[in-house]
């Protein structure tokens, strides 16, 4: 097993880089070093980009996956998966573009990755919004999905939230987005993969891919949906996100 360092958890905002080619899987697609691609993790679907060869061949690849790696066991942080290889998937007949020891760039679309970022720190804000509500709702949730337009919390709960509940949770979300708090993401001290996303007080266990400041979320709509006796589902969406091409280097 040959480890990928994710570039990204400690520069969130880098676009491409250099890598080695270390693994050519014929299903899993091309393991590399170094990346700067988000692996499909914690709800959120992955990066897409470029992979440029070293003479100047460029293949797309369409998702980015983690292998296996080795279990963290740390008492005050989730168990998650480090240490391990990250695949960029590409088509079969690109495979033989390439070879290991390789030396490639790897390039992210940066409007997929702005648009996750957006998502995101959008479905913390608004997690912060129902936790005012029910302060153990983060014990509850069994299920989230984070795409480039949308996102959404599963809830098991005895007693769900009302429409009134969830109006007010909107509103409070959308009133410190208007506030523009800032937000960072940090390693914790025993291991550099197991990450904390932060904003004011307020502190999350996360290594997904999130906003500088938490304004250009926009605004959230949020909707509510029994999944069954005790399962709920909150779906929301940013339809005034901004977009910053800005913010990310290469």
């Amino acid at each position: 097993m040959r480890r990928t360092e994710r570039l990204h958890l400690q520069q969130p905002y880098l676009s491409a880089c250099e890598a080695i080619v270390t693994e050519i899987h014929p299903e899993k697609g091309i393991a590399t070093d170094v990346t700067v691609a988000f692996a499909e993790g914690g709800g959120q679907i992955s990066d897409c980009g470029v992979l440029t060869t070293n003479d100047g061949e460029q293949v797309n690849f369409t998702d980015v996956q983690k292998g296996y790696g080795r279990l963290l066991l740390i008492n005050d942080f989730p168990s998650i998966q480090i240490d391990t290889p990250v695949y960029h998937k590409v088509a079969p007949e690109d495979l033989a573009k390439f070879r290991v020891g390789q030396t490639i760039k790897i390039a992210i679309d940066t409007d997929r990755r702005n648009r996750l970022c957006v998502s995101h720190t959008g479905i913390h804000l608004v997690l912060m919004g129902l936790e005012r509500l029910k302060t153990d709702i983060y014990q509850s949730i069994r299920g989230c999905h984070i795409s480039t337009d949308k996102a959404r919390l599963d809830f098991m709960l005895d007693d769900k939230f009302t429409d009134e509940q969830i109006t007010e949770a909107r509103e409070y979300t959308n009133q410190i987005i208007k506030e523009n708090w800032e937000a960072k993401t940090f390693a914790h001290p025993k291991e550099p993969e197991a990450m904390y996303w932060q904003t004011g007080d307020t502190v999350y266990c996360c290594g997904g891919t999130h906003l500088p400041r938490i304004g250009d979320v926009g605004e959230v709509t949020t909707a509510k949906k029994s999944l069954g006796a005790n399962m709920q589902r909150v779906s929301f969406t940013f339809p005034k996100a901004v977009f910053r091409k800005e913010l990310f280097v290469t």
